[in-house]
Protein backbone atom coordinates (compact mmCIF):
# COMPACT_ATOMS: atom_id res chain seq x y z
CA UNK A 1 0.00 0.00 0.00
CA UNK A 2 2.94 2.55 0.98
CA UNK A 3 4.67 1.50 -2.38
CA UNK A 4 1.72 2.19 -4.85
CA UNK A 5 0.83 5.43 -2.51
CA UNK A 6 4.85 6.34 -3.39
CA UNK A 7 4.10 5.46 -7.13
CA UNK A 8 1.24 7.59 -7.10
CA UNK A 9 3.23 10.47 -5.72
CA UNK A 10 5.79 10.45 -8.24
CA UNK A 11 3.93 9.90 -10.82
CA UNK A 12 1.39 13.32 -9.61
CA UNK A 13 4.99 15.62 -9.14
CA UNK A 14 6.17 14.37 -12.67
CA UNK A 15 2.90 15.74 -13.86
CA UNK A 16 3.01 18.39 -12.07
CA UNK A 17 5.97 19.63 -13.13
CA UNK A 18 5.15 18.83 -17.22
CA UNK A 19 2.30 20.94 -16.79
CA UNK A 20 4.60 23.76 -15.06
CA UNK A 21 7.03 23.53 -17.90
CA UNK A 22 4.24 24.00 -19.93
CA UNK A 23 2.76 26.85 -18.46
CA UNK A 24 5.87 28.73 -18.75
CA UNK A 25 6.89 28.13 -22.46
CA UNK A 26 3.59 28.96 -23.50
CA UNK A 27 4.24 32.19 -21.67
CA UNK A 28 7.48 32.28 -23.23
CA UNK A 29 5.96 32.32 -26.62
CA UNK A 30 3.20 34.90 -25.78
CA UNK A 31 5.36 37.46 -24.39
CA UNK A 32 7.74 36.61 -27.62
CA UNK A 33 5.31 37.49 -30.08
CA UNK A 34 2.90 39.98 -29.29
CA UNK A 35 2.40 42.52 -32.51
CA UNK A 36 0.67 45.87 -32.10
CA UNK A 37 0.07 48.76 -34.66
CA UNK A 38 -0.09 52.42 -33.47
CA UNK A 39 -3.39 53.88 -34.01
CA UNK A 40 -2.80 58.05 -32.76
CA UNK A 41 -1.61 59.99 -35.35
CA UNK A 42 0.88 60.63 -33.60
CA UNK A 43 1.82 58.85 -30.03
CA UNK A 44 4.95 59.77 -27.32
CA UNK A 45 7.14 57.04 -26.40
CA UNK A 46 8.26 57.67 -22.58
CA UNK A 47 11.16 56.36 -20.46
CA UNK A 48 8.62 55.38 -17.74
CA UNK A 49 5.25 54.39 -17.79
CA UNK A 50 3.86 57.60 -16.67
CA UNK A 51 2.92 61.64 -18.05
CA UNK A 52 5.91 63.10 -17.04
CA UNK A 53 8.75 60.78 -17.78
CA UNK A 54 11.17 61.74 -20.42
CA UNK A 55 9.84 61.29 -23.94
CA UNK A 56 12.50 58.74 -25.44
CA UNK A 57 10.58 58.88 -29.42
CA UNK A 58 7.50 59.36 -31.24
CA UNK A 59 5.62 57.39 -33.18
CA UNK A 60 3.25 57.34 -36.35
CA UNK A 61 -0.03 55.93 -36.92
CA UNK A 62 0.33 52.20 -38.61
CA UNK A 63 4.05 51.93 -36.89
CA UNK A 64 4.20 47.76 -35.81
CA UNK A 65 5.68 47.19 -32.43
CA UNK A 66 5.91 44.24 -29.64
CA UNK A 67 4.10 44.66 -26.68
CA UNK A 68 6.72 43.41 -24.10
CA UNK A 69 4.65 44.32 -20.99
CA UNK A 70 1.25 45.90 -19.65
CA UNK A 71 1.18 48.08 -16.38
CA UNK A 72 -1.61 49.81 -15.75
CA UNK A 73 -2.66 52.08 -18.57
CA UNK A 74 0.89 51.74 -20.28
CA UNK A 75 2.05 49.37 -22.40
CA UNK A 76 6.53 48.85 -22.95
CA UNK A 77 7.01 48.54 -26.72
CA UNK A 78 9.84 47.68 -28.78
CA UNK A 79 10.72 48.59 -31.88
CA UNK A 80 12.64 46.31 -35.11
CA UNK A 81 15.49 48.03 -33.74
CA UNK A 82 15.21 47.38 -30.58
CA UNK A 83 14.59 50.70 -29.60
CA UNK A 84 11.92 50.19 -26.51
CA UNK A 85 9.62 52.98 -24.35
CA UNK A 86 6.00 53.30 -22.62
CA UNK A 87 3.05 54.28 -25.05
CA UNK A 88 -0.14 54.68 -23.48
CA UNK A 89 -2.21 51.75 -24.19
CA UNK A 90 -5.14 53.94 -25.93
CA UNK A 91 -2.40 54.32 -28.68
CA UNK A 92 -2.43 51.03 -30.29
CA UNK A 93 -4.22 47.86 -30.80
CA UNK A 94 -2.98 44.92 -30.76
CA UNK A 95 -3.43 42.87 -33.11
CA UNK A 96 -4.92 39.23 -31.56
CA UNK A 97 -7.67 41.62 -30.87
CA UNK A 98 -8.82 41.52 -34.26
Amino acid sequence: KKRLSFIFSIIGLLIGCFALLMAFQKERIDKRDNPAIVFAQESRVKADPNKISEEVFRLHEGTKVQVLEIYKNWKKIKLSDNSTGWIPSNDIRLLSDF
